[in-house]
């Protein structure tokens, strides 16, 4: 490996490092984001040709998208490159940062129609977005590895990943400096109530739902208080505390119709609905 490295020009040398930065392969757009604000410009599509043509590289197309990947030996070679090279740790924060970017962009689509490609998105790229979060969270960066783990909830819980899911979240959240970041921190806290409500977890449901409310409202974040809101409803109607459940599915859909969360209000006259039905009001949970 040592004698074809060599052989490279120095652009593709530097591509092909970076690219070990990667687990389970990447796409073109994900091999640009690497290589952006580098102090040596690639054009990145001719070098990975070059590498792929050079058997340094393999190529696969995985549902109708191209993918670049390289032999484990290969990338543990490039790995020790890139560590000799100085660039571990930029590289690195690079690849954390497009993840986020991505996972950031299929979040809001796990509400609607497009939930099955947001979905095959963010899982298409398991791997990857496991090292993201393994990096954020041993090289303390703190605020993308929060923002990360937040927008991945919902994932989650639909995939029914709970384990994964707490895992990742308290992870995160243990960083010493995650106050210093109360919306993030609020929404992690608000997922990890929300994965336990279907683990049957109640206790870690209570807790984190009450604190994520609460630093919801303290940072000013709207959305975040009324989902927490919302959910704090769900224990009171375990409780048979009608009045109280009513309340609070009231006061958040109040706060997703000031926000403009059309989901959100749907999802909270869902919630009255049930409640209206456990009351034995069956005619106004119709409605609701």
């Amino acid at each position: 490996i040592d004698w074809s490295f060599d052989l490279l020009p120095a652009p593709e040398r530097a591509l092909l490092r970076w690219l070990s930065v990667f687990a389970g392969g990447c796409t073109l757009v994900a091999a640009e984001a690497v290589a952006s604000g580098a102090e040596i410009e690639i054009d990145v599509l001719e070098a990975l040709s070059h590498l792929v043509n050079k058997s340094l590289v393999g190529v696969r197309e995985e549902r109708e998208k191209v993918r670049y990947q390289l032999l484990e030996s290969v990338r543990q070679y490039a790995v020790e490159k890139l560590v000799e090279a100085g660039e571990l740790d930029v590289v690195r924060d690079r690849h954390l940062d497009h993840f986020v970017e991505l996972v950031e962009g299929a979040e809001p689509r796990l509400h609607g129609a497009g939930q099955l490609a947001a979905l095959q998105a963010i899982e298409t790229e398991g791997d990857n977005v496991r090292a993201a979060l393994e990096w954020a969270a041993s090289a303390h960066r703190t605020l993308p590895g929060l923002r990360l783990a937040s927008r991945l909830g919902r994932y989650w819980a639909i995939r029914s990943e709970y384990s994964e899911g707490v895992f990742w979240l308290r992870r995160a959240m243990a960083a010493p400096n995650a106050a210093e970041y109360p919306a993030d921190h609020a929404w992690a806290l608000f997922f990890l109530g929300y994965i336990s409500f279907f683990k049957g977890d109640r206790s870690t449901m209570q807790k984190a739902l009450n604190q994520s409310f609460e630093m919801a409202r303290a940072c000013g974040d709207r959305r975040c208080e009324a989902y927490a809101l919302d959910f704090l409803g769900a224990l009171a109607l375990g409780d048979r505390d009608f009045a109280l459940a009513d309340q609070r599915y009231q006061d958040s859909q109040l706060i997703m119709r000031e926000t403009g969360d059309t989901w959100g209000v749907a999802l909270t006259l869902w919630h009255l609905g049930a409640s209206r039905k456990d009351q034995g009001d069956d005619e106004c949970a119709l409605q609701l």
